[in-house]
């Protein structure tokens, strides 16, 4: 398959996550030129700012949830040690951590080469990705709040993964 048929089924995969979104009512803002689409997903803590992206060359959709605070840089060490130790437990997706700035997001990806990605799993990837976030945010956020200390910190995300 040459890119020209790679971006019009990339073309495709959007209009489904677009549709997967409206099935379920959200608001959304599509990007027809990137091959994004952005919305904001409730927990029950927080709303989490999510991106689809297509990547049309390589058949695969990712899915970006950003925790809605950077980490200060006194502690962007230790939260590196903390976002290893979670991503080190889970068993779909993971946390990324961009230590220059403090960006955390969760991420998620599901390849559709030679085949198509039903509404469902757009919508699990959703579910799942609100659902680890909330369920991991609260520990990265009181240590970048100094809460707690590091080694409080990994004792919480071992309990999470224990649970």
């Amino acid at each position: 398959m040459d890119d020209r048929e790679k971006l019009y089924e990339g073309r495709q995969i959007l209009n489904d996550i677009c549709a997967a979104l409206d099935q379920q009512e959200r608001k959304y803002t599509r990007n027809d030129e990137k091959l994004q689409v952005t919305f904001t997903a409730y927990g029950e803590d927080m709303p989490i700012d999510f991106k689809f992206i297509v990547h049309y060359k390589n058949q695969a959709v990712r899915l970006l949830g950003y925790l809605p605070f950077h980490a200060k840089e006194n502690v962007r060490y230790d939260m590196a040690v903390a976002v290893a130790a979670a991503n080190y437990g889970l068993i779909l997706g993971q946390f990324d951590f961009d230590l220059s700035d403090g960006e955390l997001r969760y991420r998620m990806s599901e390849r559709y080469a030679d085949s198509r990605i039903g509404y469902t799993v757009y919508q699990r990837m959703i579910s799942t990705s609100v659902g680890v976030i909330e369920d991991y945010a609260d520990k990265l956020m009181h240590l970048n709040k100094g809460m707690i200390d590091l080694e409080r910190c990994l004792k919480l995300i071992k309990e999470a993964d224990d649970a």
